[in-house]
């Protein structure tokens, strides 16, 4: 099990959620690239992790503003490459 803890990371945008969540409300989002396997990683949100392509995200359901944040990320060219998943 990871315990490290996230030194680097970054500030990636503040997000005004106006509509399309069950209240308006700010979204703080950061992004960090980790250099372990994810099976080492504790989630305490969420079903589970995946690696997925930018491609293969309209095959998925994000809750509320959700997608449309993650568009705003893969727009701003931090999406990274895919993992094998097998």
């Amino acid at each position: 099990m990871f315990r490290g803890s996230l030194r680097h990371f970054h500030n990636y945008r503040r997000f005004e959620c106006t509509t399309g969540d069950v209240y308006p409300n700010v979204k703080y989002l950061y992004w960090a690239r980790l250099d372990v396997d994810a099976e080492t990683l504790v989630l305490y949100e969420g079903q589970r992790l995946i690696a997925i392509a930018a491609e293969e995200r309209w095959a998925l359901k994000f809750a509320n503003v959700l997608g449309s944040l993650l568009e705003d990320f893969i727009a701003a060219n931090l999406w990274p490459k895919p993992v094998d998943n097998s």
